[in-house]
């Protein structure tokens, strides 16, 4: 059985995107500059007030009829945009002759349809735990030691299941059976890998948005429209790049565990 090692997976997903850069840019910068424009102007738009009483202070958070509608828009872009980045993106590492430009990434096409109604099979999947697991909160502490317990198993299926995702990418019709099949024995590694992807990006970012305070960029957001687009422009980068990378782990992870179990 190939034990997947987490911190190289790690590692990989990073240096694949740092080799494959041009790439990154060609396919991140259309979609990053049109959401900060987009979520710049939500923010703008978006009205919040502050009314203290009996010591409780509570906000209210208003917006227009245009601004309700762009949200609206600004989520279905964001959506399709994670699919069509995820395919195009899953597709670079474990395809490596296949080109693709930004404009054939996000046309619509079956792959993207796929891609997505996977991920719902998967979001269904882990309902019984969201729904059950919480339940085990009310038993003091044998109930903590219960969710806990809940939770690490909830994390090992779901690890197991993200497999399912870049095989799909890729046109491997795998059923859950088979996608069960390509992650055995690496279920909390498969985890690890997920989580481990955003310990650097938490490095990287964290000096960029202790900066975005002092800057009153934050703060000003819903004031100038200048201040909220740099600082769309800088969170959207790094979810990007986070997006990249967690994809890219994903990729590896299923290039080096199906190979195993086509050989098997």
């Amino acid at each position: 059985m190939t034990l997947l090692p987490v911190f190289g997976t790690v590692r990989e997903a990073y240096a694949f995107v740092w080799r494959e850069r041009q790439q990154f840019w060609q396919l991140t910068l259309p979609p990053l500059v049109i959401l900060a424009i987009l979520s710049a102007l939500v923010q703008w738009g978006t009205v919040t007030s502050g009314v203290t009483l009996d010591g409780v202070k509570s906000f209210t958070v208003q917006r227009t009829g245009w601004v309700g509608a762009l949200s609206f828009v600004l989520l279905v872009l964001n959506i399709w945009v994670w699919l069509a980045y995820s395919v195009a993106w899953h597709r670079s590492y474990l395809l490596p002759g296949w080109g693709c430009s930004p404009l054939d990434a996000y046309r619509l096409h079956g792959r993207q349809v796929r891609f997505l109604w996977t991920a719902i099979k998967i979001f269904i999947l882990m309902i019984p735990g969201l729904l059950v697991f919480p339940l085990f909160a009310a038993f003091a502490v044998v109930g903590i030691a219960l969710l806990l317990f809940g939770i690490l198993i909830y994390g090992y299926v779901y690890g197991r299941l993200l497999i399912w995702l870049p095989a799909v990418a890729v046109d491997d019709r795998l059923t859950f059976g088979e996608a069960w099949a390509v992650s055995k024995g690496n279920g909390f590694r498969l985890l690890g890998v997920v989580l481990g992807v955003f310990l650097p990006l938490i490095l990287l970012s964290l000096p960029a948005l202790i900066m975005l305070g002092p800057l009153g960029v934050a703060a000003g957001a819903t004031k100038s429209l200048t201040l909220g687009l740099v600082g769309s422009l800088i969170i959207e980068f790094f979810s990007f790049i986070g997006l990249a990378a967690s994809i890219s782990a994903l990729s590896i992870a299923y290039g080096a565990l199906s190979a195993r179990h086509l050989s098997s």
